[in-house]
């Protein structure tokens, strides 16, 4: 009960202090995962600027008979599209999809002047200090296959649709060396 009270309690503090927030899903490496700071509430982030992904007007007119949380999902997804595709250019991270989950002021996040993104993106400022709601990463499984993949330097199409079907695994802020542990060692 106590937990939920201080998060409740520092969701308040940061609506006073930023307004209203909005989810959304930031694509990354490993290379962003280990420069989370681990606190005893949870993992935090300085987050630069860039394209991440939400529920946004667009996305809600692609989906119009989805729910909220269809409607999250599908942003969720592209975040992990827009990993694998850092992941694929990079040699030196692990081969693993990665998404953070966080919350992030309204005034952070602006409609993207590339209409060539997928319907979820949006353009963020930097965030500095932000709590990370959840990691999202591929199972060791997963991996191998995007491992393999980046060798060959394509997928075959067995590859590209066990990725596409994967589901990533969840993990709290709280649990970061955990999955450090688990996943990215």
């Amino acid at each position: 009960m106590d937990n939920a009270i201080a998060e409740a309690s520092a969701l308040l503090a940061r609506f006073l202090l930023y307004g209203w927030v909005m989810r959304v899903y930031i694509p990354v490496t490993s290379t962003e995962l280990f420069a989370l700071s681990q606190r005893p509430d949870g993992a935090y982030w300085d987050i630069p600027a860039g394209v991440v992904h939400g529920v946004t007007p667009q996305l809600k007119s692609e989906f119009p008979d989805a729910d909220e949380e269809e409607l999250e999902w599908e942003a969720s997804n592209a975040a992990a599209d827009d990993s694998l595709a850092l992941v694929l250019g990079n040699a030196e991270v692990s081969p693993v999809r990665a998404i953070l989950s966080v919350d992030v002021p309204d005034k952070s996040i602006s409609a993207p002047l590339n209409s060539g993104l997928a319907p979820s993106s949006l353009n963020m400022t930097a965030v500095p200090d932000t709590k990370i709601a959840a990691v999202h990463v591929d199972e060791p499984e997963v991996a191998e296959i995007i491992k393999s993949w980046r060798a060959a330097g394509a997928p075959t199409p067995a590859q590209r649709r066990e990725v596409d079907d994967a589901h990533l695994l969840w993990y709290d802020g709280s649990e970061l060396d955990q999955l450090k542990s688990d996943v990215l060692t």
